[in-house]
């Protein structure tokens, strides 16, 4: 049964395990050993044309931002199966605690990426801070979020309800 524009499948695949925040929040056993898996695209792109299919696809971690080439990625990706829209779970924060530059944001877009949800967790930002357990994060994200928007690459806010 196909549907006018309409994914039939959401696919969640994380493609990192490695994280440069320390959520008071995550479950990640293998993030809090340090343990790093490195996942293969090529597995996953073999998945992807069997579906055969409109579909979305969100990559997720840890953090898919500090998947080695990203970009590179997604365009294997989009080749695999030109039906598949992309999308991202990201907190914003780069390998180097920077947020996603102009740049970058516009190379993301035109690789394949359509979506993003960013993890922001209060509007007080030593609040956030203090949940992802990185100085500085909130900004940074919302730095991230602003460069996203500005590449054409839609934006929705992703958190996760907590005591703190």
């Amino acid at each position: 049964m196909r549907m006018n524009n309409v994914a039939l499948y959401e696919i969640h695949a994380e493609i990192e395990n490695r994280c440069n925040q320390n959520c008071l929040h995550c479950s990640s056993k293998l993030l809090r050993e340090g343990e790093s898996i490195e996942y293969s695209i090529e597995n996953l792109s073999h998945f992807i044309k069997g579906l055969n299919s409109k579909a979305h696809l969100y990559l997720t971690g840890g953090e898919p931002l500090l998947y080695l080439n990203l970009d590179t990625a997604l365009q294997k990706l989009r080749a695999a199966a030109p039906l598949l829209s992309i999308g991202v779970f990201t907190c914003g924060v780069c390998l180097d605690n920077s947020p996603i530059s102009q740049s970058y944001a516009q190379t993301l877009k035109s690789s394949g990426l359509e979506d993003c949800y960013v993890s922001l967790y209060h509007i007080d930002p030593i609040k956030h801070d203090t949940i992802t357990g990185l100085s500085g994060s909130f900004e940074i994200t919302c730095e991230s979020i602003k460069n996203l928007q500005s590449a054409g690459i839609e934006v929705k806010g992703h958190l996760v309800l907590t005591k703190y």
